[in-house]
């Protein structure tokens, strides 16, 4: 079976590239699946992965560290359609500080269209849920 996929040009130009150096930490890896049924109503298994880490560079106090997120999904075809918003988010908080309020960072991703994405970051008083507003 072929298929043909139409990549469109990139909108940006290249940069001289600054070598720094940096240590990478991956503290936080998820993976799980569900029922397609269950909420989309067809057959299948939906996979979603998550990973979250850090960067920091060893050699200068003053560079700005780096959280990183990523976010995965998988699923049948029927599953997604062409146009769906898919929304996947991760509260985090300080684990030594009770006091502070958690974050949530949430990534919005247009299904066909992998150039129309938007990351969010909302601070609330409790963890974001499905119904959170």
């Amino acid at each position: 079976m072929d298929y043909t996929f139409f990549i469109p040009a990139a909108d940006f130009t290249f940069e001289t590239f600054d070598e720094v150096a940096s240590n990478t930490e991956i503290v936080a890896e998820e993976a799980f699946g569900v029922d397609a049924i269950d909420y989309l109503g067809v057959d299948g298994e939906i996979h979603q992965y998550f990973s979250a880490g850090f960067e920091t560079n060893p050699e200068d106090e003053t560079f700005n560290d780096n959280l990183g997120f990523q976010f995965e999904v998988e699923g049948p075809k029927e599953a997604f359609k062409t146009g769906s918003v898919i929304y996947q988010w991760a509260t985090y908080a300080k684990s030594d500080d009770f006091t502070t309020n958690p974050t949530s960072i949430g990534c919005v991703t247009k299904y066909g269209d992998p150039y129309v994405s938007e990351v969010q970051t909302f601070s609330g008083t409790t963890s974001m849920g499905s119904n959170s507003t």
